[in-house]
Parts: structure tokens; C-alpha cells; sequence
């Protein structure tokens, strides 16, 4: 039983989720800025487009470490269903 609590790698799952949490609302702050502001800053327009390419990359890299995540929970999970079967089935 001891195996299926145990973490494989990484920081601990709620670091885990609140660093993808942290990920999304920086892309997310960085996209309402450029569209809120972009009617008010005409005078300043050669930042906006790359400002506005590190929201969007900032909020795919936050998609992307989401779904590394999840699929390294699903791994640990699956070894440790597959020990905890093998154990059973060999006593």
C-alpha cells in the first residue's frame, strides 16, 4: 500500500499544481494587458507584438507542464497499481 502514496520525482503535487496554476494566470495578466491596453498605447507598438508572444508562450508553456504532469501522475499511478497487483498475485 505503501507504494501507491509514494511520489516518483519531482516537487510534491501541490507545488506541482501551483506552479502550473501560476503559469496560466501569468499568461493569462499578460494577455488582458496587451488587449486592454493596446488602444492607449499606439505610441509604443514595436514591444506590444513580442509582449504579446511571451503571454501566449507563457500560457502554452503552462498547457504543456499541465499535461506533463498529469501523464506522470497517470505513470506513477500505473506502477503502483501494477506492483500492488503483482504482490498479490504472488502471495
Amino acid at each position: 500500500m505503501a507504494a501507491i502514496t509514494k511520489e516518483t520525482e519531482g516537487p510534491p503535487l501541490p507545488r506541482r499544481i501551483l506552479a502550473v496554476y501560476a503559469l496560466l494566470v501569468l499568461g493569462v495578466m499578460v494577455e488582458m494587458f496587451v488587449l486592454i491596453q493596446q488602444g492607449t498605447l499606439t505610441a509604443v507598438g514595436a514591444w506590444l507584438a513580442p509582449l504579446k508572444f511571451v503571454g501566449i508562450a507563457t500560457f502554452f508553456a503552462a498547457i504543456s507542464v499541465a499535461l506533463r504532469t498529469i501523464i506522470l501522475m497517470i505513470r506513477a499511478r500505473g506502477a503502483a497499481v501494477a506492483a500492488l497487483v503483482s504482490s498479490k498475485n504472488s502471495s
